[in-house]
């Protein structure tokens, strides 16, 4: 669920019209999102270094999950870091699909 929020998500800010109309949020029913927990991250694609803007939720603590390239669409593992004690977003950290993380 956490990759189809963080996905549809950064898929309705560059195209609105995709998900309804712009600025609708009735799409991330379900998601629980948090408006003040969201982060953007400027990040490099692993396969490409296109340079893009990753929009991350971190209400839903430390997790991992996927996204595509803006680009080249390759597939990009994010593993999104937040601290236990505090809830503070600590990083994210990328790879390509067949690296270890």
């Amino acid at each position: 669920m956490r990759a189809i929020c963080v996905g549809i998500l950064e898929l309705s800010r560059r195209r609105p019209h995709a998900l309804g109309q712009a600025g609708d949020m009735s799409f991330s029913k379900g998601c629980a999102m948090h408006e003040e927990m969201l982060n953007t991250v400027a990040v490099n694609c692993p396969y490409c270094s296109t340079a893009f803007e990753l929009l991350v939720d971190t209400s839903q603590g430390s997790h991992a999950t996927w996204e595509d390239c803006p680009r080249c669409c390759a597939p990009i593992q994010v593993a999104v870091a937040v601290s236990e004690l505090s809830g503070d977003f600590e990083g994210v950290s990328i790879g390509r699909d067949d690296d270890i993380m």
